[in-house]
């Protein structure tokens, strides 16, 4: 849980508490403080020791672990050493070098701690197993002390030890502390008094009685040592006792710093924290009685780790709320001003008039009239004070007390009161127009015969002219010239918002907050609005002040920020698209704040230049130039480097092409503000730009190409000022071995050749279907001419032969029988004729150019041949036979062969059967014929010419023709041992 609170005002003094005009006491420094426990992230609520690295980073050593600490986040250390609930109380922690840490841990004895993890330290086995380490101390780079819980003592140097064993009447449960001097000797207190190491020897000092005491450094010389009675100054061998008396007495001293600003912090055992500057000491509030370690970050900021309430920061308070602890009365308006003698007052309806010192609100002195509601009030340069009471004005005389009423006129309940240069005093209200009041009581009242018509005034300003600036309730301003009044509105670009506060500078720009229209600023006579939607955290504000360094502060309904006038004026005139606020809230010591409205003055900024702001929770006391942080540049590390959800070993910065999400996790320790750090990043490589601002503390990349790239990333600090310094990392995406140049290379080649070959490839298909397309062309020619020539041959010689039969019938013109005859001879022929005109027809359709097809028409061929002789045609035909491609050629060779071998039978075989069988035989086809005529020898084969023509077909078909002839019949087969030879290409024609 995070605690917040203001530093207490008890003031101890010699003697106790001592009244102001016992001694000067130095004024209180504000200081804030905030508690981190384990709902903050702490592994453990008791807290042994800090460490502040160079790097800014804070260690912290609890009982339940380390912890590395950034300012937003606690990130514990995780190690096999660190592993169960003994092994992780960690007791101590120092620097051994600039690369490495040691930390002394419950049972795994001395720890180094470096980039690549932990280890033990060689000294371990010097000390032994599970002796217990009671503190740590770094004299110089590798040169420490190790304090064992039985108070012997043991010094590093360089790889060597040496063992101090405890002395005789030593106090085990005193406190220990060491602190080099500048003369390189080691102060040390281990139980039984002040020691002092010095040249190889240590020895005890003398003239400190006390064995329970605790040693510091003092900056400005020797060193301070507190005991529970007492605080004693060491310097050389001399020995001096402070003036202060102790408000721990009797409460051992646990741990003590001096800070640069030479105050002293004191942590006790039981009795809290205490910080000492000059002679006074003050109580500082802790979340824990019992303090165990103290540190100072680079920031100024004070660490103090407490047994049971987790980590305290203190700091300097940049803002104080003076509330109802600090005596004001509950509100929601206010009024505040200062006078000539830097008093500073404070006026409302319940509290009335009071003076504001001492960091709270003073009693009212018991004078008659003294005024018990003040509301606006305004000092004069006489150094009275102008109190507004409703529709009443008074003036105040604060040395006397002295309260003076003065008639005014009806001007309602008055809001405004302003004194100008010339000591005049002017004040507005609610009702129609403006009252001036000069020397104490000549008035004057300006209205509508003056120019002047406005209503319910709200503010006025005097700019560096003399001219005076009244803003009203309705959105007017006036401008008082002279006697008279210009009224500004619409016109120049002013809307119609309550005007609520008005700053001039002294270059003629009038800066104007109003009541829900933002911020107007006015230049060269012209009105610019510049609101919420240019990066105001409110439109209505209801006060501005100058803090005297370039920025403008703004009291807002919701917020107190602050913003760049620069910045401001480039929005303006249109340079730039926003703004930047500096927004300031709970990590300020400040959250909530709502600024009070309607009454003028409600912001003030003193003479010391801190700006005073009436809040509806009290006043609000701000210092501009509290600001360590800005001291120093903020310097982001680089934590992880993720792929894929992979975080890569320390150092590793090569990244493989595969990696779908790339991911830098970085931060930039401070502990001012941490939470309005904000951080701007690029992959030069990649990103041409910044990216836009942002809390985030990580950046992701896509896949990205391989090649090398450098991912850098800058923070700005809560006064949103860039830090010169850019953290970087190189990286490189490593290819696949497909996405390396050799690859490349090899593919190019590969490709090349695989162009060539496609190349070469096409160029040889093309050609070859350039041969086919020929080829068929050829075919097409030789088919035309078979066709041609078949027709000529047979269809022209029937024809012929018809016609001769005809003419001779003709002429000689015979008997009826002879007729008869002559007519079925031609009868005859044209059945002839007919039937080579169907095979002729049949054999140059493609549809036929199957083996099934050709067996078919062959089959029907044959049946009707022999339909009208006395030869009987049986044909056996396989079921199974396939409808594969035949080319015509082979189609017309395979037909003629069996139409010559039917021929054959019917003309000279004298059969009276022929059969005619087709199918696949084995891994052939084959076609037979077979007839029961009277056969002839091989040698003597009638129509020697026609069997040699058959053969010759049947070769070109790629078969083997077999023949069997006897007395019996004669037997043809013709294998066709290609089969299935349609597998052969089907041309085309």
């Amino acid at each position: 849980m995070v605690v917040i609170r203001r530093m207490a005002v008890a003031v101890w003094l010699a003697g106790g508490i001592a009244c102001p005009a016992a001694r000067a006491i130095p004024p209180e420094v504000p200081f804030s403080s905030r508690a981190w426990e384990t709902d903050d992230g702490l592994p453990h609520g008791g807290v042994n020791a800090v460490l502040r690295r160079e790097d800014g980073f804070l260690w912290i050593a609890t009982q339940g672990g380390l912890v590395r600490f950034d300012g937003m986040e606690f990130v514990q250390k995780r190690s096999p050493l660190l592993s169960d609930a003994r092994s992780s109380r960690v007791i101590d922690i120092i620097e051994e070098n600039p690369r490495t840490m040691l930390a002394a841990c419950d049972t795994s004895g001395l720890v180094r701690l470096e980039e690549g993890g932990l280890s033990v330290h060689p000294l371990s086995a010097s000390l032994g197993s599970g002796r217990r380490i009671l503190s740590l101390f770094h004299e110089s780079a590798d040169v420490f002390w190790v304090l064992c819980s039985d108070r012997e003592l043991w010094r590093w140097d360089h790889g060597s030890a040496v063992r101090f064993p405890p002395t005789e009447h030593v106090y085990t449960s005193a406190p220990s502390s060491f602190v080099r001097m500048t003369d390189g000797s080691v102060l040390l207190t281990r139980g039984d008094g002040l020691e002092r190491f010095q040249k190889g020897l240590l020895a005890p000092v003398t003239g400190i009685p006390e064995r329970s005491i605790i040693v510091s450094i003092c900056h400005g010389g020797g060193a301070w040592v507190a005991s529970p009675d007492r605080l004693l100054k060491l310097d050389g061998d001399a020995i001096s006792v402070s003036d202060a008396a102790v408000p721990w007495l009797g409460t051992p001293p646990a741990v003590m710093l001096e800070d640069h600003e030479h105050a002293l912090w004191i942590g006790t055992k039981f009795r809290g924290l205490f910080r000492r500057e000059g002679d006074v000491i003050r109580p500082m509030d802790t979340s824990h009685a019992r303090i165990t370690s103290l540190s100072e970050d680079a920031d100024g900021n004070i660490w103090a780790g407490t047994a049971g309430g987790g980590l305290n920061r203190f700091q300097h308070a940049r803002f104080q709320l003076l509330g109802e602890k600090e005596g004001w009365m509950s509100d929601i308006v206010g009024s505040v001003c200062e006078d000539g003698k830097g008093r500073l007052w404070f006026g409302n309806t319940n509290l009335g008039l009071r003076q504001v010192g001492e960091g709270r609100f003073l009693a009212a002195p018991p004078v008659a009239g003294w005024p018990h509601k003040a509301m606006p009030i305004r000092t004069d340069a006489a150094g009275s004070v102008w109190v507004g009471i409703n529709n009443r004005l008074g003036r105040l005389d604060p040395d006397s007390g002295t309260m003076e009423s003065i008639a005014i006129p009806s001007l309602g309940s008055l809001h405004v009161i302003f004194t100008d240069r010339r000591n005049r005093v002017w004040v507005g209200g609610d009702f129609g127009g403006l009252l001036r009041v000069e020397d104490g009581s000549k008035q004057r009242l300006f209205g509508a015969d003056d120019g002047f018509t406005g209503l319910q005034i709200r503010s006025m300003e005097e700019d560096a002219r003399g001219t005076l600036w009244i803003g009203t309730e309705q959105g007017e301003i006036f401008e008082h010239r002279g006697d008279g009044f210009i009224r500004h509105a619409e016109a120049e670009g002013l809307r119609g918002s309550a005007v609520r506060s008005i700053v001039a500078d002294a270059d003629g720009t009038l800066w104007v907050g109003t009541g829900g229209g933002g911020l107007f600023v006015r230049r060269n006579e012209r009105f610019t609005s510049i609101g919420e939607e240019q990066g105001l955290p409110d439109d209505v504000i209801s006060q501005l002040l100058d803090d005297g360094a370039g920025a403008l502060w703004f009291g807002a309904s919701r917020a107190l920020y602050r913003v760049k006038k620069s910045e401001l004026l480039d929005c303006a005139a249109g340079r730039v698209a926003g703004v930047h606020p500096v927004r300031f809230g709970e990590g300020d010591d400040l959250p909530n704040f709502s600024a009070a409205a309607n009454y003028q003055p409600s912001c003030w900024r003193t003479r010391a230049g801190t700006l005073c702001f009436v809040s509806r929770k009290g006043l609000v006391i701000a210092d501009p130039s509290v600001a360590p942080h800005e001291a120093r540049a903020l310097q982001v590390h680089l934590d992880k480097l993720v792929a894929d959800g992979r975080a890569l070993p320390p150092g590793v910065a090569k990244v493989p092409s595969s990696a779908r999400k790339i991911e830098f996790q970085f931060t930039a320790p401070t502990f001012t503000s941490p939470e309005k750090v904000r951080y701007r990043y690029r992959l030069t490589g990649l990103d041409a730009e910044w990216s836009e601002p942002t809390a985030t503390r990580s950046a992701t990349y896509s896949p990205l190409k391989p090649g090398r790239y450098r991912f850098e990333v800058a923070a700005c600090d809560s006064n949103l000022v860039w830090s010169p310094l850019v953290t970087s990392l190189p990286i490189e995406i490593v290819p696949a071995w497909w996405e390396t140049w050799w690859a490349r290379v090899l593919a190019v080649v590969v490709s090349g050749a695989l162009l060539v070959v496609a190349v070469r490839y096409w160029s040889h298909q093309r050609l070859k279907a350039r041969l086919l397309q020929l080829e068929s062309g050829r075919r097409l020619q030789n088919e035309r001419a078979r066709i041609a020539r078949d027709l000529h041959d047979g269809l022209g010689a029937g024809l012929t032969q018809v016609g001769m039969m005809a003419e001779e019938l003709a002429e000689e013109g015979g008997g009826v029988e002879e007729m008869k005859s002559y007519s079925a001879g031609i009868a005859g022929r044209v059945r002839d004729l007919a039937r080579d005109l169907d095979a002729a027809v049949w054999s140059v359709s493609p549809k036929n150019d199957t083996l099934a097809a050709l067996c078919g028409y062959i089959c029907q061929y044959a049946i009707e041949y022999f339909r009208e002789t006395p030869v009987r045609c049986l044909v056996h035909v396989a079921p199974d036979i396939p409808a594969v491609a035949l080319s015509p050629e082979d189609r017309h060779h395979l037909f003629l062969i069996a139409k010559e071998i039917l021929n054959n039978v019917l003309k000279h075989a004298g059969a009276s059967q022929v059969i005619l069988s087709m199918g696949p035989e084995e891994a052939d086809f084959v076609i037979a014929f077979e007839d029961n005529g009277r056969g002839f020898p091989s040698t003597t084969a009638p129509d020697r010419h026609g069997l040699e023509n058959i053969r010759e077909r049947v070769a070109a078909v790629g078969g083997v023709m077999d023949l069997r002839s006897s007395g019996e019949g004669t037997a043809i087969r013709i294998r066709l041992s290609s089969f299935p030879l349609a597998e052969k290409p089907l041309s085309s024609h």
